[in-house]
């Protein structure tokens, strides 16, 4: 029987806003909160990377309420967020967020990728999930470099944080499977409480 892969938290730090930050090294299926956000695309197809892991998880519920989000709305936008329920997950709700392709840093990716962040942290909220557990997105197939991700993400963490004292989500985790890159966030997530 294959082992468990191993959680390990690489930093926490708690703002003056009340939220606690969280760096983990782990698989962001296996996290326990009350919303798992998905690294999604516009058309909320699951198909690979975390949309996959989280759509194999979850059942064919999720596709299917995901479907039915679309063929609603239209597709979510870049740097956007919507919820659709978490089928056989753990969680409460999946939050569906899209952050940008990596086209070189001069399509104004740094602003989508916050965006994304912010909308799911927003959706978390109205939702009324004290927990969020999200992975470093756009840092896999979408080709953004990943400690540039984790820079842009911890701020944007901090700057919805300092807009929303008090207020849900409590707890924020950021997955990265890689211990490099949760070393990373762990760094940039410790920095939020002098920023």
């Amino acid at each position: 029987m294959p082992l468990e892969p191993a959680r390990i938290e690489h930093g926490r730090a708690v703002l003056a806003s009340g939220h606690a930050l969280v760096a983990v090294e782990g698989d962001l299926v296996r996290e326990q909160a009350d919303a798992l956000v998905n690294a999604a695309n516009e058309e909320l197809a699951h198909g690979g990377g975390v949309a996959g892991a989280l759509a194999s998880a979850a059942g064919p519920e999720l596709q299917a309420e995901s479907d039915r989000w679309v063929d609603a709305h239209g597709p979510l936008a870049t740097g956007r967020a919507c919820a659709t329920g978490a089928g056989r997950l753990a969680a409460r709700c999946v939050i569906h967020a899209i952050g940008p392709i990596w086209r070189g840093g001069r399509n104004r990716e740094p602003e989508l990728l916050a965006s994304a962040v912010t909308s799911a942290l927003e959706v978390a909220r109205e939702q009324g999930c004290a927990s969020v557990a999200l992975p470093v997105l756009s840092a896999g197939i979408y080709g953004y470099p990943p400690r540039d991700a984790v820079r842009v993400i911890a701020a944007a963490l901090r700057a919805w944080c300092a807009a929303h004292p008090d207020e849900l989500p409590r707890e924020i985790r950021v997955v990265a499977l890689d211990a490099g890159l949760a070393e990373e966030l762990g760094q940039q997530l410790g920095q939020q409480l002098a920023g």
